[in-house]
């Protein structure tokens, strides 16, 4: 087994249903504001989708005390989920490596 390949089982992320993700993946938050309105953000290891309300997205001015609470929850979640961003990069650097060598693998004779 090379370094690459274990280095990536070790990173990936399975979800509930047995699917494979990047580092990260899977994290989730949800806040209710006074007004009702609910923010989300959902990380999905190489990005982070941002939902506002339910049906459509509307211009939406965010309580302090919200921000706040995405901001710290964003930094918890780099901090301990990604290493500071290191284990997304130990994942890409695999994910090439493994190309790399199933290239290598399929030109051979």
């Amino acid at each position: 087994m090379s370094f690459a390949l274990w280095l990536n089982r070790h990173l990936v992320t399975e979800d509930r249903k047995g699917h494979l993700a990047p580092p990260g993946a899977g994290a989730a938050r949800v806040w209710r504001q006074s007004d009702g309105t609910e923010v989300a953000l959902i990380a999905r290891g190489d990005a982070l989708d941002l939902y506002i309300g339910r049906e459509r997205v509307y211009n939406l001015t965010l309580e302090p005390r919200t921000a706040v609470a995405m901001a710290l929850w964003l930094l918890r979640w780099w901090r301990r989920t990604m290493w500071f961003g290191l284990k997304l990069r130990l994942w890409r650097w695999s994910q090439g490596k493994l190309l790399e060598e199933r290239a290598r693998a399929a030109e051979e004779p």
